[in-house]
């Protein structure tokens, strides 16, 4: 496996426990909460607001949901997706939408969802 890939599941991974899962789930949706805000700041737009998403439980992976509504142009948001896509996290843009906010200002409707995939023990040969 290229060292790149294998750093980016290695970045990207937790324990596949159980009881780690339920206590880390806060945790994971704050840190995509951060990880969206400095990469917003990075590119000058204004969080406007942060509204967690339920976070489902699959049988290899962990989806953390979020929504975020943002003040910036199209321009903006199209760089902003250009270095998230560079960055070291598997984040999904699910869905968005650009409205008109109480200025007249475009406002950017944002929902993403981050994978966290479950570390499972190594085979072993029989």
């Amino acid at each position: 496996m290229p060292p790149r890939v294998l750093a980016l599941l290695t970045d990207n991974s937790i324990p596949a426990s159980g009881s780690a899962m339920g206590q880390e789930s806060g945790a994971m949706t704050a840190g995509l909460l951060e990880d969206l805000t400095q990469l917003t700041t990075r590119h000058g737009l204004q969080v406007l607001a942060t509204e967690p998403g339920a976070n489902v439980q699959e049988a290899h992976a962990v989806q953390v949901r979020a929504h975020l509504k943002i003040r910036c142009s199209f321009a903006e948001f199209a760089a902003f997706l250009d270095d998230l896509s560079r960055g070291p996290r598997l984040i999904a843009i699910d869905r968005f939408d650009f409205v008109t906010g109480n200025g007249g200002e475009p406002v950017l409707d944002l929902w993403v969802t981050r994978y966290i995939l479950k570390q499972t023990e190594g085979r072993r040969s029989s």
